[in-house]
């Protein structure tokens, strides 16, 4: 069967199966105070034709749209290693980062900044999928991930990999485990989970983890940022991301079954 590859970020709703699922975590850590739980998650999935998966999803007031297409045939070298590559477009990342206009010098070195972070960031997404998707059963062939990002109220990364799984679940194709991700920031010596802008802009430091949903979860990517953040920093970041995580996964599993349930419908 054919497999169509078109980049477009426009919504086009199913008439029978179009079902949003929102869902708002009580499940709290143990680890010390602050914000211990997830802000409402929202999911719509399925809604882009002519993609092999694809979803609406939301964490608070950060949202996004992820479109993926494959496997398709990959033309480049980097496809002649005996398995399948990975392309992450980001669009939108500068409209929403923007603060405004200034001197040309300062507009481009706003938009050189937008860059890097935009490569970051699918570096990121990238990295978090090379684990779940099990790229050696489709040698030479590529998936594309086109992300639009509507909104960013802080956690960015971590939405856009989430959102991502779920586009590459909403399309079938085999995996080698589910992953999840959260992001976590200390503000004031209290520890936030999935934090917004303000409090990232607050924090004295912060940990993003990409965990596999297993019953012994395992680290596929992470990123901390932080002045001298010490280790006993990273391992309460790693180990209340890793409960957030498990959160998530459940979540997952309910838009997923909420979805086929609105499928047969």
């Amino acid at each position: 069967m054919g497999v169509f590859c078109i980049h477009i970020f426009l919504i086009f709703p199913k008439k029978q199966n179009k079902k949003e699922t929102k869902e708002k975590s009580n499940n709290k850590m143990t680890t010390p105070a602050g914000r211990t739980m997830l802000r409402e998650v929202n999911c719509q999935i399925g809604d882009i034709q002519r993609s092999s998966g694809s979803c609406r999803f939301s964490q608070g007031g950060t949202e996004v749209i992820c479109s993926m297409t494959g496997p398709i045939q990959a033309h480049d070298r980097a496809s002649d290693n005996g398995k399948a590559t990975i392309e992450v477009i980001i669009k939108g990342l500068d409209e929403t980062t923007r603060a405004g206009q200034g001197s040309r010098l300062a507009m481009l070195q706003e938009r050189y900044e937008d860059q890097l972070r935009t490569s970051s960031l699918s570096s990121l997404v990238r990295d978090s999928l090379s684990s779940m998707i099990t790229l050696t059963n489709f040698p030479r062939q590529k998936f594309l991930f086109s992300i639009q990002v509507l909104s960013n109220d802080g956690s960015l990364p971590s939405v856009l990999v989430n959102a991502a799984v779920i586009a590459v679940l909403d399309s079938g194709v085999a995996c080698n485990c589910v992953v999840a991700a959260v992001e976590s920031c200390t503000v004031d010596g209290k520890l936030v989970i999935d934090p917004t802008s303000s409090e990232l802009e607050s924090s004295q430091s912060s940990g993003f983890f990409c965990h596999t949903c297993s019953d012994e979860p395992l680290v596929v990517s992470s990123k901390t940022l932080g002045v001298d953040m010490s280790a006993d920093a990273f391992w309460t970041y790693h180990k209340a991301t890793q409960t957030a995580s498990k959160v998530m996964s459940e979540l997952f599993r309910k838009f997923l079954k909420r979805q086929k349930g609105a499928d047969t419908s």
